[in-house]
């Protein structure tokens, strides 16, 4: 296997996460969720021909609300997703598990292309047991420091509601 390119991790990770503050977090039992999830990672690809490609990949992430202080701020995250691009066509899956500073966590699943895609809470700890979290997310880039990794903060935004 040959390590990924970062222009092809970089147009995927389409993911987002959420997350809240630094002491005990007091958060809002509903409401919407505006945040900047900025990562950076690491994967691994196998190339078919130059028209096709798949792979995997780690990341790892910090997310601030905009604007501070709002819903999920100052969390951090680590997901774990799949890419293909076939015909210059990019799609991306994965999950990503966020954490608050109360040690509270809760699990999303995200899909999407290289601009963009959904984003859902499927489980939750704590605070965020039995959480409902809906959303989408908008792809960002940012210039890599090597060939094995990449970099990219993307918008999220959407709805939650606490149980």
């Amino acid at each position: 296997m040959k390590p990924i390119s970062p222009k092809i991790v970089g147009s995927v990770v389409l993911w987002s996460l959420i997350g809240t503050g630094n002491a005990a977090v007091s958060l809002p039992k509903e409401g919407p969720f505006d945040t900047n999830y900025c990562f950076s990672g690491t994967g691994q690809s196998i190339a078919l021909n130059d028209n096709a490609v798949a792979g995997s990949y780690t990341q790892f992430a910090t997310v601030q609300s905009n604007p501070p202080g709002g819903a999920f701020d100052q969390t951090a995250s680590h997901c774990m997703g799949l890419f293909q691009t076939v015909n210059g066509k990019t799609m991306g899956n994965g999950y990503c598990d966020i954490v608050d500073a109360d040690g509270d966590k809760y699990l999303m699943r995200y899909s999407g292309d290289d601009k963009g895609g959904k984003v859902e809470g499927i489980a939750g700890t704590g605070k965020y047991e039995g959480m409902t979290l809906q959303g989408e997310y908008r792809h960002g880039n940012l210039p890599t420091t090597s060939s094995d990794r990449f970099y990219a903060c993307n918008r999220f935004s959407g709805t939650y509601k606490l149980r």
